[in-house]
């Protein structure tokens, strides 16, 4: 095996590197919106090398390389209307202490389709107990969520990383935080599909129309790389009542590693991103069936919006 030649000045050439995906970037939404939508891979293909991370094969996106923090535009609307009630938010000693209590308010958080989280004092911990839309109990550490989950729904998905996030310092959650963290459990626990049936539509100035602008309506709201990759960016439910879900991660990693990206697989792994680009009704227009189809691409597409639209990579630079 031939020696691999360092470079130069790597720190220089790290930031240059970063330009160039940008312009990329910049170059593919152009043609994107000029109606040549199959720029939406490239797209695709651009943010995964600023932002890939693949410890396996020493593979780090070049936005990793740099010392200073990304925060990274989420133009995902947290719904205003989503009662921030229906998360409980406490804090117990010890997981014997949070289950008392989840005794005592079962039959509420049942009635109400509540999520209990509590803050675990002498572990450092979240504790998560909630009803699917089955009646099902889930109770267990919130770290242990996802080996609780169906997971066709989606992918690994790290809710506490959105917990995190918004919880201050006294182990309260702010308001948009909740908003946010109910959203992602009304998906991955089937709930109330009027809050899930796409997140990303209403950036959307037509969602029946795959030539409509990208545009932005949204709260500004910044996150870091781990939590923006995770969020929930598009949820359907199909025929038979499943959900399927799809994070901005699996949507990157589908175009770049089996749709042409980087790699042309026969066969797709995430439902989710079959959905997306090939299409599940949504509803009936004059007669004419309104789908999904080609979703991926317009989801593509805003995710370029984001990264351009994120001042902490050019302040970086």
């Amino acid at each position: 095996m031939s020696k691999k030649i360092k470079r130069s000045n790597e720190a220089t050439e790290i930031k240059n590197g970063i330009r160039d995906q940008l312009t990329y970037i910049k170059n593919s939404c152009k043609l994107f919106d000029s109606g040549y939508k199959e720029e939406a891979i490239r797209i695709g293909g651009a943010i995964n090398v600023l932002l890939e991370n693949r410890p396996r094969s020493n593979s780090q996106g070049l936005l990793r390389r740099i010392t200073s923090p990304i925060q990274l535009l989420s133009s995902i609307s947290s719904k205003q209307n989503i009662n921030t009630e229906r998360l409980l938010v406490l804090k117990n000693k010890n997981i014997s202490e949070v289950k008392h209590k989840i005794e005592l308010l079962k039959e509420d958080i049942k009635l109400k389709k509540q999520f209990l989280l509590s803050f675990i004092l002498d572990s450092n911990e979240w504790y998560f107990f909630a009803f699917d839309n089955e009646h099902n109990e889930i109770s267990c550490l919130l770290s242990n969520l996802i080996n609780h989950l169906n997971l066709k729904r989606g992918g690994k998905l790290l809710i506490g990383n959105w917990v995190n996030l918004y919880t201050n310092d006294d182990k309260t959650i702010q308001p948009i935080g909740k908003r946010i963290v109910i959203q992602h459990l009304n998906a991955l626990l089937n709930h109330d599909a009027e809050y899930i049936t796409g997140l990303y539509f209403p950036m959307i100035d037509s969602i029946f129309d795959p030539k409509a602008p990208i545009l932005s309506n949204s709260e500004t709201r910044f996150v870091d790389i781990s939590c923006w990759l995770d969020e929930i960016i598009f949820s359907i439910m199909d025929d038979t009542r499943e959900y399927h879900l799809l994070t901005r991660k699996e949507l990157i990693d589908s175009a770049r590693d089996q749709d042409g990206g980087g790699h042309y697989d026969l066969q797709l792994d995430i439902m989710g991103y079959y959905k997306s680009k090939y299409g599940e009704k949504i509803m009936e227009e004059n007669g004419k069936d309104i789908t999904t189809a080609n979703f991926h691409l317009i989801m593509l597409r805003q995710l370029g919006y984001e990264i351009l639209n994120s001042p902490s990579i050019n302040e970086a630079l």
